[in-house]
């Protein structure tokens, strides 16, 4: 009996600490959409409301860790829980998604207006739109550990396929700010900011393959 009631506290407790990683991803996904509307109002030059959504990803980031505190403590009393330390791992990867955003945001916020050409603004722009679309499948993924093991499989597949799209576009852009930027300060800010988005987008698909292994601990 005794055996059977720890099961179903070990159960309860997985179901709380699944709900409150969808709360840290559904968090993390409204920083990363934020980001993406500050990118369209530093390019169209207004810096108050690239100010504004700095601060309001800063916001963001704060709440993320409080909720990754937060599921940390919860999990820290089930001993007995299978996929403990999955769901531990899984956490802290996704949280770093939210401190990658909130350094791209940043560094954005200091770096004034470049005048750079429309070819690469415009690829910018292509590449932080993979990164959302990136960003709300692992928040289905996350979503669907609670509801469909073999879909959140499935859709953390999804995740390694946009981000290819995401690498692909990177390799593109960096091509043409060696070609098209001449002035070198210039050149080691949008590269700067390029690359912090580019590790962005691969802590979202290492949070991803953390969905992975933690279905295969959920069926244990």
């Amino acid at each position: 009996m005794a055996a059977i009631d720890n099961n179903e506290a070990a159960r309860s407790v997985e179901r709380k600490a699944l709900y409150i990683s969808q709360d840290h991803a559904r968090v993390i996904s409204s920083a990363v959409k934020e980001l993406s509307q500050l990118i369209d109002d530093w390019i169209a030059g207004d810096a108050e409301q690239v100010r504004e959504r700095h601060n309001r990803i800063s916001k963001f980031e704060k709440e993320a860790n409080n909720i990754k505190w937060s599921l940390l403590d919860e999990l820290s009393t089930a001993t007995t829980l299978i996929c403990r330390e999955d769901l531990m791992r899984l956490v802290l990867e996704t949280d770093m998604i939210a401190d990658n955003v909130e350094a791209v945001a940043y560094k954005i916020s200091i770096s004034g207006n470049m005048n750079l050409p429309s070819t690469i603004l415009n690829d910018f722009k292509k590449m932080m739109e993979t990164v959302v679309v990136t960003m709300d499948k692992l928040r289905e993924c996350i979503i669907a550990l609670d509801q469909n093991i073999d879909k959140a499989a499935q859709l953390s597949k999804q995740v390694d396929e946009t981000e290819e799209q995401t690498d692909a576009i990177h390799r593109a852009l960096m091509k043409d700010i060696l070609e098209e930027v001449n002035d070198y300060k210039k050149m080691y800010k949008i590269s700067n900011i390029i690359e912090q988005l580019e590790e962005t987008s691969d802590q979202i698909k290492s949070s991803a393959d953390m969905v992975r292994i933690l279905t295969m601990s959920i069926r244990q």
